[in-house]
């Protein structure tokens, strides 16, 4: 159900979870048998402020997550699975987080946790059978992981500044990796764009926080440079 003002809330599904994380939720019993706004996904609950007395007092039941983003959809398209004529329904979501939002330049870069700024998952749903077989395809994007700003002028393209460096844009770096990692699993990244320019100095930074648990060469972390598929 959509409020007119980008805000998203259904009474018997948990829009804060894409596809494969419902699947897990729902394949736990102690998990599945909670309500759905103790086990949504914090990042993209965008009433959980309000919701927190309600909650504290043991009301999650009448708390209904709302998400900020889109969702499209359309049904009945034709299409052929094994030789064979089906309809798809093809729906996708965007859900913008709640941590560190706002608007272009004024919001740059990461908080010292690790979030980071304007951060979109983007989901992908192709289903079919009455939902019986969903497949699901989840894209996520936000601002580059560094302590950055880049204020606003008369210039197209104003000025970057890093606003620290060693140690405490290495930890905002790590903390912004580590739950993409701890949420995704996989992590596909590219990095065309950032390593030219006057956008070298993020590259020379990025470039300089590639240690530790989420190194560039782990398995789990893959770099695209350009046309180069380094992995």
């Amino acid at each position: 159900t959509g409020t007119g003002r980008n805000l998203f809330f259904a009474y018997h599904l948990d829009l804060t979870l894409h596809a494969q994380a419902l699947a897990d939720v729902l394949s736990s019993p102690s998990a599945a048998s909670k309500s759905i706004a103790s086990r949504a996904d914090r990042r993209f609950f965008w009433n959980r402020v309000m919701a927190a007395p309600v909650m504290d007092a043991g009301g999650d039941t009448f708390v209904l997550p709302m998400i900020v983003g889109s969702i499209g959809q359309l049904a009945d398209v034709p299409a052929a699975a094994h030789g064979k004529a089906v309809s798809l329904t093809l729906t996708l979501l965007a859900r913008r987080s709640a941590d560190r939002a706002g608007t272009r330049h004024w919001r740059r870069g990461t908080d010292t946790s690790g979030a980071a700024a304007n951060f979109v998952e983007t989901e992908q749903l192709v289903t079919l059978d009455g939902g019986k077989v969903v497949a699901s395809y989840v894209q996520v994007r936000g601002s580059i992981p560094l302590l950055w700003s880049q204020i606003p002028n008369i210039k197209y393209k104003p000025t970057t500044r890093l606003l620290a460096s060693g140690s405490p844009t290495a930890a905002s770096f790590d903390a912004h990796f580590d739950a993409l990692l701890g949420k995704y699993e996989v992590c596909w990244l590219p990095a065309q764009g950032v390593l030219h320019g006057k956008e070298q100095v993020w590259g020379r930074c990025m470039a300089s926080n590639r240690t530790g648990d989420v190194a560039w060469q782990a398995t789990q972390l893959v770099m695209l440079h350009g046309k180069q598929h380094n992995w």
